[in-house]
This record gives C-alpha cells, structure tokens and sequence, in this order.
C-alpha cells in the first residue's frame, strides 16, 4: 500500500465569507440596537418591551463578533502551514487536535469503530481507537474525492489488520 498524505486545514475563502456575513450581522444588529424603540414578538409566545428587545440584540451582535474573531482565526489558520492527514502501511496519522499542533498516530490493529457521520451536509470520518476517538471532517481536505479516498484506504487498512 502506498502512503497517502493530504492537507488538513479550514478554506480560507469558506472562512473569510463567514467572517464577512457575521460582520455584516453584527453591523446590522448593533443598529437595530441602538435605535430600538420598539418591543419584540418571538414565535407570537414571547413578548418583550423596548428595553428587553435591545438587550437581545445587542446580545446578537456580540455573538456575531464572536464569529467574525472565529472567522478571522479561521482565514489565519488556513494561510498557515497545513496540517496532514496519512495512511500508511502501519496505521493512520492526524492531527492530536483540533487546537493542537502535535499529531497521533493510530495503528490499524488498535481501531475498535469506524464510521462516517453526516450532519445536514458536512461528513465526518469518526475513528474509535483503544486510546480515544478522533475525527477527520471532510470540508477540512483538499476535495471530496480525496476524502473518499483516504476513508477507503483507513477501511482498507483496519480489514487487512484483522
């Protein structure tokens, strides 16, 4: 079996355009907030006076700051040397995690569960080893086809283990 490496790190244009919606968000919330003079009505269950609605969003704005200093983390990241995913003969290397810059390397022998997890469109490879759990996301790599490929070869690999 022949090693197989690939980048493992955020879009920088995924990243940037979220920054730039919650900006946005922000922006707009922050005025709302600020020349709010009237109540708001939630679902036509909650009901809040002037002062309760500005404090909901300027709430909303805050958080949308926060995404914005996500996003912005996110555009660093992705500009900075890439991290790797790797199969090879003996097992499957990644990053040990998400914030970490060191990497794990999982034997074939030592994988108890492999599945692919899909929430709305994102998909997960989750690998479950003796030591831990670890996750590969597929918007993280190069392309989906070079997802597709590493998820056969790390099945591959743990069915020759066996």
């Amino acid at each position: 079996m022949e090693t197989l490496r690939y980048p493992y790190r955020p879009k920088t244009w995924v990243m940037a355009l979220a920054g730039l919606f919650f900006a946005v968000c922000a922006v707009v919330l922050g005025y709302t907030a600020h020349d709010n003079d009237r109540g708001l009505l939630i679902d036509g269950i909650l009901s809040l006076d002037a002062g309760q609605a500005s404090i909901i969003y300027w709430v909303l704005c805050a958080l949308s700051i926060g995404f914005v200093a996500a996003g912005l983390f996110g555009v660093v990241t992705s500009l900075r040397e890439p991290r790797e995913v790797m199969v090879d003969r003996t097992g499957v290397t990644l990053p040990a995690g998400r914030w970490s810059s060191d990497t794990v390397t999982i034997p074939f022998a030592s994988i108890t569960d492999l599945r692919i997890q899909q929430v709305h469109s994102h998909k997960f490879l989750i690998i479950r080893h003796r030591a831990g759990k670890h996750s590969v996301m597929r918007s993280m790599m190069p392309s989906s086809a070079d997802f597709e490929a590493f998820v056969e070869a790390v099945m591959a690999g743990r069915a020759r283990s066996r």
